[in-house]
């Protein structure tokens, strides 16, 4: 004979009171005064759904007979979730959590945490950015990964633990806030980093895609296909940026913003690419590029890592003599001296970052073709070093003439590049 099956609950007058007996989410029998009086059954009743349907919500969210909802496991479930939904953040969440944490409230159920927990968290938190052991924007990173992993159990946890005032956390800055001065590299460091010949062409290919094109993050340069490229486009070329490569999940996938865009594709870049396309592409691959190739493939033929092209930026840095930086500083290289040559940062910011979500204004903004290509074309670099592929492809945009590169030798025995726009409308020469 099979077991009776549990009710989930019912309600009962204990003395003047009312009461209510439930099943738990680990199936045991609760008790548990509703406050109401006889008389008020319909309030009583109103408490009673309320409960059983926090039971459902605990069950859903992994109460297992026997084994207690905890912070930890909680944690394990909400970060299983967010890798499922491709967050991008995913990994640098489950790594606070861990770090920080679940060793100091993992064991703690999590229908019994409170704003002490909380704060006995971020008091060890502050302690470490006291000692300098920690970067302030790092604190407030784990502080923000607590509140809306809480937020998220906000079913298990109706009022959220993490009441922490701004004040009372650390300011948004740098652990070493004169570093982010100097990361930003000059301009003969730029154009030396890009024409070394100590640093393979194929590489060099990559950086400077990430260099020009600032409009791109890594991972939209790493998925860039030929097909994504439309050298064909007055006055400047157009680069699609419709995907993005994580190296985390070895996938590709949509952008981060989830929004595609299109970077105009400076001159110089412009023939870099024409080069690239016309022979080193082969030279590195063995074959012919196809219109679903990778722009700048690995040379195994798949996506670049984030991780392994940021030890061989290092490597490069160090072996031409420069001192250390990130591969995101490469993006914040081209938006300064854009703008030291006469950009507009607002159009820029919309080149590089999109229309501000916050921005009512920004995202009924939809700036032209030709607004955008004037503030990148301002751009003045000059590159040698590439006489594997220049005088190849001596011509990028001979079609209309509303666009001439050409490769001038000068007086020494290098070869730089000279950038000459003859605009049409709305266009003038830089």
């Amino acid at each position: 004979m099979s077991a009776r099956r549990k009710r989930p609950g019912t309600l009962y007058p204990r003395g003047q009171m009312l009461w209510i007996k439930y099943v738990d989410a680990e199936g045991k029998y609760a008790w548990k005064s509703t406050g109401c009086q006889v008389g008020q059954e319909k309030l009583a009743d109103i408490f009673l759904r309320a409960v059983i349907e926090e039971v459902a919500a605990q069950r859903r969210a992994g109460v297992l007979p026997g084994k207690p909802l905890t912070v930890a496991r909680y944690a394990e479930d909400w970060i299983a979730k967010r890798k499922r939904l491709g967050k991008l953040s995913a990994k640098d969440d489950e790594a606070r959590l861990k770090n920080h944490v679940l060793p100091l409230i993992g064991d703690v159920l999590l229908a019994d945490v409170t704003s002490d927990h909380v704060q006995t968290v971020m008091d060890i938190v502050m302690e470490k950015v006291s000692e300098k052991s920690m970067a302030p924007r790092t604190a407030r990173h784990i502080y923000a990964t607590m509140k809306l992993m809480f937020k998220k159990a906000r079913k298990l946890v109706p009022i959220n633990p993490c009441s922490l005032d701004a004040d009372e956390l650390p300011k948004n800055v740098d652990q070493d806030p004169s570093w982010r001065k100097t990361a930003v590299f000059t301009r003969s460091e730029i154009e030396a980093f890009l024409s070394d010949s100590r640093i393979p062409l194929d590489r060099r290919i990559f950086f400077a895609v990430l260099f020009f094109s600032a409009g791109e993050r890594f991972g939209e340069t790493a998925a860039s296909t030929w097909r994504d490229y439309d050298p064909s486009m007055e006055p400047l070329g157009r680069l699609l940026a419709n995907k993005s490569y994580s190296t985390t999940r070895k996938e590709v996938g949509e952008v981060k913003t989830k929004d595609p865009r299109a970077v105009p594709v400076h001159p110089v870049l412009a023939e870099v690419l024409a080069g690239w396309k016309a022979h080193g592409w082969s030279e590195l691959m063995g074959r012919e590029p196809e219109a679903d190739d990778l722009i700048i493939p690995s040379r195994r033929g798949s996506c670049r890592s984030v991780n392994h092209m940021l030890r061989k930026f290092h490597e490069d840095l160090k072996r031409i003599g420069l001192r250390e930086r990130r591969q995101h500083d490469l993006r914040r290289t081209f938006i300064s001296l854009c703008r030291s040559d006469g950009g507009q940062g607002d159009i820029l910011r919309f080149i590089t970052h999109g229309p501000g979500k916050s921005n009512v204004f920004d995202m009924y903004t939809e700036l032209t073709w030709e607004a955008m290509c004037r503030e990148v074309a301002k751009l003045k670099i000059n590159l040698s070093g590439y006489d594997v592929l220049f005088g190849r492809a001596p011509e990028v945009k001979s079609e209309s003439g509303a666009l001439c590169v050409r490769s001038d030798r000068a007086e020494v025995d290098t070869r730089t590049v000279t950038v000459a726009v003859t605009v049409g409308a709305g266009m003038s020469q830089n």
